[in-house]
């Protein structure tokens, strides 16, 4: 599933039509190709499996593996109704779940693990130390509290465990799962909720955090995973062989190309584009590879994008790319430190201006979103 790129689709019925989860596993039929060859001859594994791990395409076994598949692969997807209780509509949602500093250390392996179980998808993960502004800024509601000091203390202890999770209900089911908010509370009516299992000795504050609504979860997601842009280019060494597939995998991996241009840059214009290397001895060398064709810039949109693109990319060097990051774009099409196929912005102040350097000013809007989480900045 690693060796290349996925066309992963979302395929919805016509208004009438037989459910689409069974209809699609009727249409792609039984996993196992001898079982298809001989009972469904016209099913796509028959007809485009070569074995039973190779067998060509995947579907949902049901409509809760569904959401989660949805959830995993289209984090900000909204579906129609999935499921149907007491006549009310279930939506795939996402909710924040923090794991406090305290318990993180040692138990994030077992919460994940019982997050798993408990049928989330994990959207979105990171791990942040928070400054007691971010924690003031995000616990506003509370700072008036006799608790908020022993919270603040908390919470700046060390790093903070942030996940987006998602599944029907989500924000409900994970409130449920936490318990309340009191642990003692937790400890005496509800033993084996996870503010309960996870207490900490001596500590008042419960180690878990969950969205108490749908517009929280939103504001509180956005807090810690903020759409960001970023600067991606395509160098002249990758241009010709291996432009198409860096470009799907781009989409595959859930950025929004919003801008996108070729270009053959002056001499002049790689300089000012690299002026921070200006000191450094392959300077010129960089300057010289960087006008010798045609490259592709492209500002992309995603949560985490300069982060996530920076993962995607991996390691400067190709070689320590293969030896740390093997799926990444550097270490599969990279030469070497000079010729690795892709650049991206080190930073989102560093993003911004590379963006406008290349595509003119930014909107007043991308100029505020930067300044409101300029904590996120390398």
């Amino acid at each position: 599933m690693s060796s290349g790129p996925s066309h992963v689709l979302v395929l919805s019925q016509v208004e009438g039509s037989a459910n689409v989860v069974p209809a699609w596993r009727e249409f792609i039929g039984p996993a196992d190709i001898e079982e298809a060859r001989r009972e469904k001859p016209e099913s796509l594994r028959a007809q485009y499996g070569t074995q039973t791990l190779f067998n060509a395409v995947h579907g949902s076994e049901d409509i809760d593996q569904a959401s989660r598949e949805l959830a995993f692969f289209f984090p900000n997807f909204r579906t129609a109704s999935v499921t149907e209780q007491d006549g009310e509509e279930e939506r795939v949602e996402r909710t924040l779940a923090l794991i406090r500093p305290d318990i993180a250390r040692e138990n994030r392996e077992k919460i994940l693990a019982q997050i798993h179980e408990s049928g989330f998808t994990l959207a979105l993960q990171r791990e942040v130390m928070l400054t007691e502004e971010q924690v003031r800024q995000f616990y506003f509601q509370h700072v008036e509290e006799d608790y908020f000091p022993a919270l603040l203390r908390s919470m700046t202890s060390g790093p903070v465990l942030a996940l987006a999770l998602a599944r029907t209900g989500a924000v409900q089911h994970w409130k449920n799962i936490l318990g309340p908010s009191d642990v003692n509370k937790a400890k005496e009516e509800s033993p084996e909720c996870l503010r309960a299992q996870f207490a900490v000795e001596n500590e008042p504050i419960n180690q878990l955090h969950g969205s108490a609504s749908h517009k929280e979860a939103e504001r509180e997601i956005n807090f810690f995973f903020p759409k960001q842009q970023t600067l991606a280019v395509i160098k002249p060494d990758a241009m010709e062989e291996h432009r198409e597939r860096i470009l799907e995998e781009i989409s595959g991996s859930g950025f929004s190309v919003t801008q996108l241009k070729e270009m053959v840059l002056s001499r002049e214009m790689a300089e000012e584009f690299y002026k921070e290397h200006r000191e450094k001895p392959f300077f010129s060398q960089l300057v010289e590879f960087m006008c010798r064709g045609p490259c592709m810039m492209l500002i992309l949109t995603k949560e985490n994008a300069v982060e996530e693109w920076r993962a995607m990319m991996g390691p400067t060097d190709p070689e320590q790319a293969k030896a740390t990051c093997p799926n990444s774009l550097r270490a599969r099409f990279a030469s070497d430190i000079l010729q690795n196929s892709v650049h991206g912005s080190s930073n989102e102040q560093h993003a911004e201006e590379k963006i406008s350097f290349i595509f003119g000013d930014i909107s007043s809007d991308c100029r505020d979103h930067r300044k409101r989480y300029q904590w996120y900045r390398d």
